[in-house]
């Protein structure tokens, strides 16, 4: 039960409870476990005092994380301090009950209800702020419905507006796929002019096949354009490449080879980095999917 707590408290409070503390206490409970399983009671009830005293340290430890959680903030910190800190007081009674030090019979089942009653208050709190802010939520979405049937009158320039955003966007977009294309060009003008003839071949393929009825309707000619765009993209990991196999006049050794094949991967993670970003599909996904698949023979 001890480390599948602590792995409880960690997970509400990652930041403020060490990962070293969470394998010492598993690895205690794992060693302990073992021992009773494989030895006889004599043997094993010598060592359940040592576990007790892991148990009170560790209660103490996650008392401290809780107070740090509680100044650092944490939403529902100082809740989880009060139900843990009941339940706390119960363990030490069982210990000290197990030990003939005290009177009174095993507790911690009180104690475990009293932290479950603070969880189901701390879900019960979460539940009702999340609910306020939902009917903030509704007032604020009402109140821009009425600013925006004020500007109705202001909608003819809004659309000029957007007409020239969307110029403006495709200007940039254009613009970014070809200053990242340059880097690689830089690098090797092999490999530059490569990327001018990849994207023409791949404009060609593509409107060829936007011809086939299977291929018909889906590709559109902004999917072509997007094609003949991203389609320089697709050896942009070489600039992670080492200029004495990149530029290596004669052939590569297999393991040279195997570093070139990597650039494939460096590519597509640099631009899978860039339209994560982006909450649409957009030329970037296809352009890393080109990126990271441009080696692989489908046939």
């Amino acid at each position: 039960a001890l480390p599948l707590f602590v792995m409880f408290i960690r997970s509400i409070f990652p930041t403020e409870t060490p990962k070293i503390f969470l394998r010492l206490v598993q690895a205690a409970g794992l060693i302990f476990s073992v021992v009773v399983i494989v030895t006889p009671a004599r043997v094993y009830s010598i060592m359940l005092q040592g576990y007790q005293l892991i148990t009170l340290v560790t209660g103490l430890f996650i008392i401290f994380i809780l107070v740090r959680a509680a100044l650092k903030k944490r939403d529902g910190a100082l809740t989880f301090i009060g139900g843990f800190l009941i339940l706390f007081l119960f363990v030490i009674n069982d210990i000290l009950y197990a030990n003939e030090v005290v009177q009174g019979g095993f507790l911690l089942a009180l104690g475990l209800f009293a932290f479950l009653f603070s969880q189901s208050f701390l879900l019960s709190s979460r539940s009702a702020q999340a609910f306020s802010l939902i009917e903030n939520q509704k007032d604020l979405l009402s109140n821009t419905n009425i600013a925006l049937k004020n500007q109705i009158g202001e909608r003819k320039k809004l659309e000029v507006d957007l007409e020239e955003s969307h110029q403006n966007f495709m200007d940039s977009r254009i613009a970014t796929i070809l200053g990242l294309a340059k880097l690689a060009e830089y690098r090797d003008n092999d490999t530059g002019m490569h990327l001018e003839r990849m994207r023409e071949y791949s404009r060609m393929l593509t409107a060829g096949l936007a011809n086939h009825p299977k291929y018909k309707e889906y590709i559109t000619q902004e999917y072509i354009d997007d094609i003949f765009l991203s389609a320089i993209l697709h050896d942009i990991g070489k600039v992670g490449t080492p200029d004495s196999i990149l530029l290596k006049p004669g052939k590569l050794e297999f393991e040279e080879f195997d570093i070139m094949k990597g650039h494939s991967g460096i590519g597509g993670d640099a631009i899978s980095t860039v339209a994560d970003q982006v909450k649409i599909r957009s030329f970037l996904t296809l352009g890393r999917d080109i990126a990271y698949y441009h080696h692989e023979k489908w046939n």
